[in-house]
């Protein structure tokens, strides 16, 4: 159980690390400049800018992770419930994310294996948790 809390705290620092930056990085530059990243890519999607995408990024996945990992740290009730709603939140974004860019980058593999060790983590936890209870 310690090691699957663990592994749940390190996936949500991770992601929530790395999308507040990336969230960031995207909210300073809209252009997409910063982040190497050309606006052409946004001509599928309803975007102009990646400025709203970043704001998303930053509050879906980067600070929402990081609270989640305080309570998950903490131990607050139903803290593996919160664990899979995020790794719900982080496939549904990569998913998204091909959809409308039309487009596959190794990151989305990485950050969808990422939300799939969160979906799977919270779920056993909360296995544990109701087997430890009766």
């Amino acid at each position: 159980m310690k090691g699957l809390r663990t592994l749940a705290i390190i996936l949500l620092i991770f992601n929530g690390v790395s999308a507040s930056f990336g969230g960031i990085g995207l909210i300073t530059s809209p252009d997409g400049s910063l982040m190497e990243m050309p606006l052409e890519w946004l001509v599928t999607t309803p975007f102009k800018s990646y400025f709203l995408p970043g704001i998303i990024l930053l509050s879906a996945n980067g600070l929402l992770s990081l609270l989640i990992s305080v309570f998950v740290i903490r131990k607050n009730r139903s803290y593996e419930v919160l664990i899979v709603i995020q790794g719900l939140i982080l496939t549904g974004w990569i998913i998204i994310q091909i959809l409308l860019l039309n487009m596959f980058h190794w990151l989305h593999a990485l950050y969808a294996l990422t939300g799939l060790l969160m979906i799977l983590t919270g779920i056993l936890i909360r296995r544990i948790l109701k087997s430890t209870s009766t």
